[in-house]
Order: structure tokens, then C-alpha cells, then sequence
């Protein structure tokens, strides 16, 4: 295989690896085994230690494997859901950053803690795009390579 599409293969894999451990987090707040001020920092260190970094390799790698192609119109359609997926993943950051903020700003009241949850809503709406996306991109680059 090439070392260029194993690298992209094996960043894809730790992006998803690491976005299904932040839904682990998220699961755990809402049901109540985890602080919403714990999780809105715990998911802000992994974002900006980890997440970020990988998402930058999946699309430098992705990049350079296309280009390889000469930019092929027929990966069009996988370039288009991995930069969907990579695109959801932005917007939730943002979000993640958004709702971090507020969690350090907070004073311990109801109402602080409902804003939080309301955040906590609006990404987990960012997730689900994106988790469809990047399973789309990963089932088509699965074909172009005869995994199935």
C-alpha cells in the first residue's frame, strides 16, 4: 500500500477513534455521571491536544493522495463528504470552544448550567452530520480501494 494512503488511513482512524471517546463524554454528562463543567473542559483539551492536529493530517494527507490523482473528478464525491465530515467537525469546535468559555465564566447556578446543556444540544446536532459524512467518505474510498 502506499505510505501516504496508510498515513491517511491510519489519521481517519485516530479522528474517529478520538470523536467517538468525546461522544463517550458527551453520553456520560447527559446522563448525569459527569459534570457539564468537566466535560466542556475535558472535550476543549482533546479538541485543541489532539483532535485538531489529526483533523490538520487527514487533510494534508487527503490532499496530497488527490493530487496524485491529478485531482480525478471521479473522487469528487469522496473528497466532497470527507471535507463535509471535516467541515461538521469545525462547527463543533466552534461550539466546544463556545460552550468551554461559558463553563469557565460560570458562577454554580441553574441558569448557567442550562446554557451549558443547551450548548451540549447544539453540538451533539454538529456530530450526527458529521458521523454520516465521514462514514459516507469512508465506504467510498473502501470501494476505490477493493476492501468491498
Amino acid at each position: 500500500m502506499n505510505p501516504l494512503a496508510a498515513a491517511h488511513i491510519m489519521f481517519i482512524g485516530l479522528w474517529g477513534g478520538l470523536v467517538l471517546v468525546e461522544i463517550a463524554f458527551e453520553v456520560q454528562m447527559f446522563r448525569g455521571r459527569m459534570d457539564e463543567k468537566a466535560v466542556a473542559a475535558l472535550h476543549r483539551i482533546t479538541d485543541r491536544l489532539l483532535e485538531l492536529p489529526i483533523l490538520f493530517a487527514v487533510l494534508v494527507t487527503g490532499w496530497m493522495l488527490w493530487k496524485q490523482t491529478g485531482f480525478d473528478h471521479e473522487l469528487l464525491p469522496k473528497v466532497m463528504f470527507g471535507l463535509g465530515a471535516v467541515v461538521a467537525n469545525a462547527v463543533c469546535y466552534v461550539v466546544v470552544e463556545m460552550r468551554a468559555s461559558e463553563a469557565l465564566r460560570a458562577a454554580n447556578s441553574k441558569e448557567v448550567s442550562i446554557r451549558i446543556r443547551r450548548l451540549s444540544i447544539v453540538l451533539a446536532s454538529t456530530i450526527a452530520p458529521g458521523l454520516l459524512s465521514g462514514g459516507i467518505a469512508l465506504f467510498l474510498g473502501g470501494q476505490l480501494i477493493g476492501w468491498w
